[in-house]
């Protein structure tokens, strides 16, 4: 299934992004605040079992604007993405 092959990459790279992240400057972190929502996201599609078409992954992409807001803000708190 492509939306597999596709989504497993895509979270292999943002685990080795993630990986290497003690070697980004303090002050390059909040660029990086956007892969909070990627991960979120591969994350609910992997819930959906990788179903794009998955009633969960029609409303928002499978995740509420409040909680990615939230989530964006607590990763930049504690200095994480």
């Amino acid at each position: 299934d492509a939306t597999l092959e596709i989504a497993g990459a895509a979270k292999a790279h943002l685990d080795e992004a993630r990986a290497l992240s003690s070697k980004v400057p303090d002050t390059a972190r909040p660029v990086f605040l956007g892969a909070v929502g990627c991960g979120m996201y591969l994350d609910a599609l992997e819930g959906a079992d990788f179903d794009l078409f998955h009633t969960s992954m029609q409303q928002k992409g499978g995740v509420s604007p409040l909680r990615l807001q939230l989530a964006i803000h607590w990763a930049n708190v504690r200095g994480t993405y």
